[in-house]
């Protein structure tokens, strides 16, 4: 569990839930009676007098009992100590101070935790002038405080995270990844997604885990079921996202195998990122241009480690610079190169742009696989078709790959995809596969209406719109036209699944 996932995530509790007591009422109680003056100190009284009352709000806030104080109100925070006549006015504005406080307090360990900084940044000695320009009377605690303090901070966030996991009335779902910091220090993370009831997806990163142990299937997976365990999600969750590793893959299996055992959850399933299938099909189509790739990449590392090159780009165009340094002519991309180059960009820009579309999206985006997969292979085939072109071969690579994770994808987006109203039953190839899916889902329709109770709400879909009909032009094999722009798609509401199922089987028939 880590502060920094907490609060630098679309975290459901702000950093202003970081109050030691709210006084805003205090601050505002005109209520009170007051009496003597509203002058303040530190020394004793003589001739100590108790106000007459006790029931104002900020008598809790302070102790009247400390013999060596004795009948001075003292403060239980600070330890500041008042006359026994000083107003209720006076005691009030002082707890006012100490939110105002509290709150600056908890904007610089937010800083310090999300910025990564160092606990001693708060005893840097130009930190604390530059905070003494803002602010002459503000002060910071020590660095052991300020530990302390993030320390309380996590505590407290964890306990609301379990209230908001605790209340979601649906299922739950994660993407995880492992990878290596420049200390060479491996790292686990969790991030969790949700649907809350007003039909919004929310995610945050709920924890980062440091692997110092092998980076085995059985470890990963102990380590995903321990937050599981410690959240009470094991129940709630229904699907993990992982890369194509073999240990995650494997690790999948194994909490499946875990969740069905012990919790009676049949519902879990593993899926494998689709950019990242993507971005393996691609990787190996480039492998096929290795040679002019690599030209460019040592030309562009011959300018960065030249410094007389460098120097000379800053008054030559690269051409002229080319023509008379044999350094650079050696690297220089040929018109071959230049043709290679371009045509590869065409081919890999739909690439690019299904990699933002399913990763950048604030909707669940399962159900857009097999229809952004559609388009992706109608782009193969098309560009193979056009004897201008000339990465047939890449175009080749790549599509073989993507054969080789289809079938998997194909299983697991099948359900999602048929209850899109903007998919329905176009990305099935008959009839025969359709009902199939169907099936499945009316086995699954009583499980999901009885355990959910979420309302339903029509969701504005403009934001993505226009990333929609650049795949719906590249699926349509009869556009020659990749990038065109189309009309809209009307908005079309999100039903119940047994409505939506109803009217897919109307389409149908």
């Amino acid at each position: 569990m880590n502060v920094q996932g907490l609060l630098s995530s679309d975290d459901p509790q702000s950093e202003e839930d970081y109050d030691y007591t709210d006084l805003d009422d205090l601050q505002n109680n005109n209520n009170v009676n007051i009496e003597g003056s509203t002058s303040d100190t530190k020394t004793l009284s003589n001739k100590p007098s108790l106000p007459k009352n006790f029931k104002s709000p900020v008598w809790p806030y302070f102790d009247i009992e400390i013999p060596k104080y004795s009948g001075q109100p003292v403060c239980k925070q600070c330890g500041d100590v008042f006359e026994p006549s000083s107003a209720t006015t006076t005691l009030r504005r002082h707890l006012a101070s100490h939110n105002i406080i509290h709150k600056r307090d908890a904007s610089v360990i937010k800083w310090v935790v999300c910025d990564l900084q160092a606990f001693s940044v708060v005893e840097n000695k130009e930190w604390q002038e530059m905070i003494s320009n803002f602010d002459p009377r503000y002060r910071f605690h020590n660095r052991h405080t300020l530990k302390d303090n993030i320390v309380e901070l996590y505590e407290k966030k964890k306990v609301n995270i379990k209230l908001v996991l605790n209340n979601i009335l649906g299922k739950v779902s994660f993407t995880s990844d492992i990878w290596t910091a420049a200390n060479k220090i491996a790292f686990l993370s969790l991030t969790i997604h949700y649907i809350d009831t007003s039909w919004k997806l929310k995610n945050f990163l709920l924890d980062i885990i440091p692997m110092d142990v092998r980076h085995t299937e059985c470890n990963i997976a102990n380590n995903i079921l321990r937050v599981f365990h410690e959240f009470n999600l094991a129940e709630k969750t229904l699907a993990l996202t992982t890369n194509n590793a073999s240990s995650m893959i494997t690790c999948g299996k194994a909490i499946t195998e875990k969740l069905e055992k012990e919790f009676e959850n049949f519902s879990f399933a593993h899926y494998r990122c689709i950019t990242h299938v993507l971005n393996l099909a691609v990787v190996q189509g480039i492998e096929l241009i290795d040679n002019s790739i690599e030209k460019i990449r040592s030309l562009i590392n011959c300018i960065k480690n030249s410094q007389p090159i460098n120097d000379a780009l800053k008054a030559l165009s690269l051409n002229l610079l080319a023509a008379d340094n044999k350094l650079v002519c050696k690297y220089y991309s040929n018109d071959n190169d230049r043709i290679i180059i371009n045509d590869t960009l065409v081919l890999l820009e739909p690439f690019e742009r299904a990699t933002h579309f399913l990763s950048a999206s604030k909707y669940p985006t399962h159900d857009d696989v097999r229809f952004v997969f559609f388009a992706l292979q109608e782009h193969l085939t098309r560009y193979i078709n056009n004897n201008e072109h000339s990465q047939h071969m890449m175009t080749d690579s790549i599509q073989q790959k993507l054969d080789v994770y289809w079938p998997i994808l194909d299983e697991t987006s099948q359900i999602s995809s048929l209850l899109d109203p903007r998919v329905k039953s176009s990305t099935f190839k008959d009839e025969l596969e359709t009902n199939r899916v169907k099936n499945k889902i009316y086995n699954m329709t009583e499980y999901f209406s009885t355990t959910l109770q979420l309302t339903t709400k029509v969701l504005a879909n403009d934001n993505i719109t226009s990333a929609r009909n650049y795949f719906h032009q590249l699926k349509n094999p009869n556009n020659n036209n990749f990038f065109a722009s189309s009309e809209p798609l009307a908005n079309e509401p999100l039903y119940g699944i047994k409505k939506e199922l109803k009217k897919t089987e109307d389409e149908l028939n």
